[in-house]
C-alpha cells in the first residue's frame, strides 16, 4: 500500500518551504551536504521522514530536475542534484523507505535524470533506482515508466571514462589497499553481494601488470583464496597484511558449512581474479604456495556439474577415494589414503590419467565422423549437439531381425515427428536420427548440467537434502514437461529416470 507522509503540511515543513524559496542556492547546497552525512544513520532517516522531509525532497528534486533538463545547467544546480540523488540512494537501502520514496514520486525524477549529462548525477540516480528496484512494488512502478529504452541507450551510447583512466584514478587514490582491506573486513559477514562487487573491482585492477603486482604484495592472493573456502560469518581467522603469505582458517563441523551453490557467484568472481593474477609467474607461484591448487580443486570437485568430468579423468578406484572423503573436508589427515593411493600409481595408471586429461582438450581435432557429424569435445564458438549411439542388435529393439528393423524404423519416424513438433523448455530438442552400418544414432540438443541422480548422490554424501522450495521447483518442471508430451503431443515417455532428467543452472530442468 502507498505510504502517505501525513506531516508534509506541518509547521516545520511549511517553514522549510518558505526558507528554500528565499535562500541563495549555495546555502541550500550546504544544508544538503550536512543532510547527506546525517542520512548515514538509519535513525536520522526515520526522523527525516517524520518531519516531512521525504515529501519536500521529492518535490524539490522534481522541480529542479525539470528546470535542469529544460534550461540547462545553472549555478549550483548540478551540485544540488548530486546531493539530492545521493540522499535518495541512501534512503533506498531500506525496504520501508523505498515505499516512502515511490509514494512521493521520487522515482519519476530519478528516471528523468538518467538523461543528465553530468556523470555523477547520472550514476547517483541510477544507483538510487537500482536500490528502489530491490522491492517488488517500486520495481513495478519504475518499469511502468518505460525505462528500458533509456537504459539501453545508456549501455550503447554513453561516453564514460576508459577503463585505463579509471584504473589510474583508483591507483592514485589508494584504491587497491582499500579494496583489499574492505574484502578482508567482509570475510566476517554474510554480505556476499557487496563482497562480489569488491572482488570484481579487484578483477579489473588485476588486468594491469603493475596493479597485479601490488595486489600480490598487499596480500591479495591469500585473501582471495580464503574466499573460496566454506565458512560461517565470524568464524574465519585470517592473517592479512603486506607480508602475509598464507591464510589460516579454523576447522568447522560439517553442519556449519555454507552451501556452495549460495556463494557460487562470489567464488566465480574469485576465480576470475586468480585467472588475471596468474598471468604473472610470481603470482602463480604464490598461489601454489598458498595451497591454491588444493582449494581450487576442492571448489571444482564440490560442484555436481563437474562430477562427470572427474569420473572421466580418474580410474574408478582413485575416484572412489575422492568420494570416500566427501565434500568440504579441511582436515588434511582425511586425504592420507588418497595421497597414498596416488603415490603408488603405476606408470600405466599415470599414463591413463594423462591421456584422460589430454582428452579434455576442447581444441583437439575430431576423433571420427558419423554421417555429417564430427565427434569431438565441446569448443567455444561452435555449435554442439549430443549424440546417442545404439547397436541395432540390441535385444531391446526386438528378438528377430524383422522386429529390430521395425523398431529402428519407428525410432527414425518418431524422431522426425519430435523434431518438428516438440517445443517445450523442459523437453530436450531432437534434431535427427539415422542408421549407419550396424549402429543407430540419435542427435539431440546438448543439455548443460548434471543428471538428477548425480545430485541425489552428492546430497547423500554431504548428509543434506533438497530444500522443499527446490523440490517443488523441480517437480513442477517435470510435471509440465510430462503434461506437454503426454497430453498435448500424445507421446509416452518410456524411460523416465533420475539419470534422464538434467538439472542445469538455477535448477533449469530438461527431460531427455
Amino acid at each position: 500500500m502507498p505510504v502517505e507522509d501525513k506531516r508534509d503540511k506541518g509547521p516545520a515543513s511549511a517553514v522549510f518551504r518558505e526558507w528554500i524559496e528565499r535562500v541563495p542556492p549555495e546555502n541550500i547546497l550546504r544544508v544538503l551536504i550536512c543532510l547527506r552525512m546525517l542520512m548515514r544513520d538509519p535513525a536520522y532517516q526515520v526522523e527525516f521522514f517524520n518531519l516531512g522531509g521525504v515529501k519536500v525532497l521529492s518535490e524539490r528534486l522534481q522541480l529542479l530536475t525539470e528546470s535542469y533538463l529544460e534550461n540547462g545547467e545553472e549555478h549550483f544546480t548540478v551540485d544540488i542534484l548530486k546531493e539530492m540523488t545521493n540522499i535518495c540512494q541512501k534512503l533506498s537501502a531500506d525496504v520501508k523507505q523505498r515505499e516512502w520514496l515511490v509514494a512521493c514520486n521520487s522515482h519519476r525524477a530519478l528516471l528523468l535524470l538518467l538523461s543528465a549529462s553530468d556523470v555523477v548525477v547520472l550514476h547517483c540516480s541510477l544507483y538510487a533506482l537500482i536500490g528502489l528496484a530491490q522491492s517488488e512494488r517500486p520495481r513495478a512502478l519504475i518499469g511502468d515508466l518505460n525505462c528500458t529504452e533509456i537504459l539501453l541507450r545508456i549501455l550503447q551510447d554513453y561516453d564514460m571514462l576508459s577503463k585505463t583512466n579509471i584504473r589510474e584514478q583508483v591507483k592514485v587514490f589508494d584504491g587497491i589497499p582499500i579494496c583489499l582491506s574492505s574484502a578482508s573486513s567482509l570475510l566476517h559477514c554474510d554480505n556476499h553481494k557487496l563482497l562480489w562487487n569488491v572482488v570484481w573491482i579487484i578483477v579489473q585492477l588485476a588486468e594491469d601488470a603493475d596493479s597485479s603486482n601490488d595486489i600480490r604484495l598487499l596480500g591479495g592472493i591469500p585473501l582471495l583464496l580464503a574466499l573460496l573456502q566454506d565458512r560461517k560469518p565470524g568464524t574465519d581467522v585470517l592473517y592479512f597484511g603486506p607480508e602475509s603469505s598464507k591464510a589460516s582458517l579454523s576447522t568447522e563441523p560439517a553442519d556449519a558449512v555454507e552451501s556452495c551453490e549460495e556463494t557460487l557467484p562470489l567464488r566465480a568472481a574469485v576465480c576470475s581474479a586468480l585467472t588475471e593474477l596468474v598471468v604473472n609467474d610470481t603470482n602463480g607461484q604464490q598461489i601454489v604456495q598458498s595451497n591454491g591448487i588444493y582449494l581450487l580443486g576442492l571448489f571444482l570437485f564440490s560442484m555436481e556439474r563437474n562430477r562427470q568430468l572427474f569420473k572421466r579423468l580418474f580410474p574408478p578406484d582413485l575416484f572412489e577415494k575422492f568420494i570416500d572423503i566427501g565434500h568440504y573436508v579441511r582436515d588434511l589427515n582425511a586425504y592420507k589414503l588418497l595421497v597414498d593411493k596416488i603415490s603408488t600409481l603405476s606408470e600405466e595408471d599415470i599414463a591413463v590419467i594423462r591421456n584422460n586429461i589430454l582428452a579434455t582438450n576442447q581444441n583437439k581435432a575430431p576423433t571420427h565422423s558419423v554421417g555429417h557429424y564430427e565427434v569431438r569435445k565441446k569448443n567455444a564458438g561452435q555449435s554442439f549437439l549430443a549424440m546417442k549411439e545404439m547397436s541395432i542388435h540390441n535385444p531391446a529393439l526386438g528378438k528377430t531381425a524383422k522386429d529390430r528393423g521395425k523398431s529402428v524404423g519407428e525410432i527414425l519416424n518418431e524422431t522426425t515427428i519430435m523434431k518438428e513438433q516438440l517445443r517445450h523448455p523442459n523437453v530436450v530438442k531432437y534434431h535427427k536420427a539415422f542408421q549407419e552400418k550396424d549402429k543407430l544414432y540419435v542427435i539431440m540438443e546438448l543439455v548443460e548440467g548434471a543428471p538428477l541422480g548425480e545430485h541425489f548422490n552428492s546430497l547423500k554424501e554431504k548428509g543434506t537434502r533438497f530444500s522443499e522450495e527446490r523440490i517443488w521447483h523441480i517437480f513442477i518442471q517435470i510435471v509440465l514437461g510430462l503434461r506437454y508430451i503426454h497430453k498435448e503431443k500424445h507421446i509416452v515417455h518410456r524411460d523416465l529416470t533420475p539419470n534422464n532428467i538434467m538439472l542445469g543452472e538455477n535448477d533449469k530442468l530438461t527431460s531427455v
